[in-house]
């Protein structure tokens, strides 16, 4: 006896919610700081906090970061760019602590929070290069989130284009961009941040996919 075949039905999940909160920057020398009282977002059990941290390409690299005291986990990081995360559940604001492996001349952060991951540690790309676009490639499940990051020694302006909306730009002096970007409940596809300067200079960017 034969049964006829039952349609297939795709299986549907709640999108992350992501909002950019906070960013800083600063001209100080530094292997380690804390920036006091940063707004993380609205409390939730499941809320998560994304810090990226920048500073010059091809110098020191981000090695730690810690969030209201939490270990946050180094998903992406380059000399010059850093992508963390840390469950952080309570609390509106935090200080957060950034170390490097040796004394930045110059750093950011920005600062994301999120809710609704339902896959475990976010994964991602990073890239470094010299020119005038700083990009990388993810493949993004259906309904995903996506922050991208980037060090940019390419002069006074960054913009990012391939899918992505940017969330922060700064600058330290003349030949340095720090920017943040990201986009929220993407269809299954491959996506390809770029963060374009007006000169042609060392950069380095990361890219994680929220899920």
């Amino acid at each position: 006896m034969s049964f006829p075949m039952m349609p297939r039905v795709a299986a549907h999940f709640a999108a992350p919610s992501l909002s950019f909160t906070a960013s800083f920057n600063t001209s100080n020398n530094y292997t380690t700081t804390t920036w006091t009282a940063v707004a993380i977002g609205a409390a939730a059990p499941n809320r998560y906090v994304i810090v990226s941290l920048h500073t010059d390409p091809g110098t020191v690299t981000p090695t730690a970061v810690t969030v209201g005291g939490i270990n946050a986990t180094l998903l992406q990081a380059n000399d010059g760019i850093g992508l963390f995360i840390a469950l952080v559940p309570t609390g509106t604001t935090a200080n957060i602590t950034i170390t490097f492996s040796g004394v930045s001349a110059r750093h950011a952060i920005g600062v994301w929070s999120v809710t609704g991951l339902t896959r475990g540690t976010p994964v991602g790309v990073k890239a470094a290069g010299t020119g005038l676009a700083a990009s990388c490639s993810l493949a993004v499940p259906q309904g995903a989130a996506v922050v991208a990051a980037v060090s940019h020694a390419g002069g006074t302006g960054v913009t990012w284009t391939g899918g992505v909306t940017e969330q922060f730009d700064g600058a330290n002096g003349n030949a340095l961009r720090m920017s943040g970007a990201h986009v929220a409940g993407l269809a299954a596809s491959t996506l390809t941040p770029t963060a374009t300067a007006p000169a042609s200079a060392a950069w380095r960017i990361a890219a994680i996919v929220l899920r």
